[in-house]
Formats: structure tokens, C-alpha cells, sequence
């Protein structure tokens, strides 16, 4: 209660459960995506939750308080994937707009290209699943990215070049 938000009054409880409750659709969404798995990315979630519960006083507003949880939850992802022992990947693709035109044969191959390219998403290195991730399906900003990895600009874009031609690389050898 008595440190400061982004906009430098204090940070009330009440304020951290309405943003929380607004929030948390956002991070099992992308705690799904990062994993992989649901049932990972809720208790990530809520792994995370119990850490901001604990520390929220302890926020600065450096940044924002979706960013601040947003890295915690990439933190407890990492956990959570760790203690699991098990390759991560991305649970959805991007939307499909065109699938409503596509025919039975069509709809078929395309499911497994998508298939295809999460499992690809999955063998990727963590930094380069996450900010693959991020930049394309959580569609942040590489600002943004760089501000919930806590890396660079410059980082963001090589790390995504990279993963992109490790993608491609990893789909033409299936």
C-alpha cells in the first residue's frame, strides 16, 4: 500500500485485485502458449500469484504492473517446464481467417501443418520459444517483449531472426 504505482501514487490492494482480475484471461493465455500445456500454464499462473501476493508491496512501478506479473509468469513457466522435464511448445496457432472457405481436404491439412509447426514451436530453445511467442501470438510490441524478458531491443530482433530460421530449418528436415 504504501509503494508507488506506474504513475507514482500508491499501489492499494484493491488496485492490484481489480488489475489482477482484469489481467488474468492475458497471462494463462500466454502461460498456455509458452508451455504448451493448460494444466502447466494455471499453475504457473498461479504459482505466479502467489509470489505477487507476497512481494506486491515491493513493486516500484518500473514498469507495468501487466509486465511486472507478466515476468513473473514467464519465470514460473520456466519452473514449472524445468520440474517437468518436458519439451515445451506452443498449444494454439495463430487464427485461421480463412478456414471458413477451406473444404474438409483443405481444413485436414492445414490441422496438420499447425500440427507441424507447434511441435517445430516446441523444440525451439526457451529464449527463442518466447520471444517467437510473444512477438507472434501474443502480438507485443519488441519494446514489449524486450520489457517481460528483460532483454534488449537489439536481443529481441536477433533472437527472433534466429528463431525464425531455426523454425524453418527444423520444418524442412521433417
Amino acid at each position: 500500500m504504501n509503494e508507488a504505482s506506474s504513475n507514482g501514487k500508491p499501489l492499494s490492494h484493491a488496485t492490484l485485485e481489480q488489475a489482477v482480475s482484469e489481467l488474468l484471461p492475458y497471462w494463462l493465455r500466454m502461460a498456455q502458449r509458452l508451455s504448451g500445456d493448460p494444466e502447466i500454464a494455471e499453475e504457473a499462473v498461479q504459482d505466479a500469484l502467489v509470489r505477487v501476493a507476497k512481494s506486491w508491496k515491493g513493486f516500484r512501478g518500473q514498469a507495468t504492473l501487466q509486465t511486472w506479473v507478466g515476468r513473473i509468469v514467464i519465470h514460473c513457466v520456466r519452473d514449472r517446464m524445468t520440474a517437468r522435464k518436458q519439451p515445451t511448445g506452443c498449444q494454439e496457432a495463430a487464427p485461421d481467417v480463412v478456414a471458413k472457405s477451406r473444404g474438409p481436404v483443405e481444413e485436414l491439412l492445414a490441422s496438420e501443418q499447425q500440427q507441424r509447426v507447434r511441435t517445430a514451436i516446441g523444440l525451439l530453445p526457451d529464449r527463442q520459444r518466447e520471444v517467437l511467442t510473444l512477438t507472434i501470438w501474443e502480438a507485443k510490441s519488441v519494446a514489449e517483449v524486450g520489457e517481460l524478458l528483460e532483454i534488449s531491443t537489439q536481443n529481441v530482433y536477433a533472437t527472433l531472426h534466429v528463431a525464425r530460421q531455426r523454425l524453418k530449418e527444423i520444418l524442412r528436415e521433417e
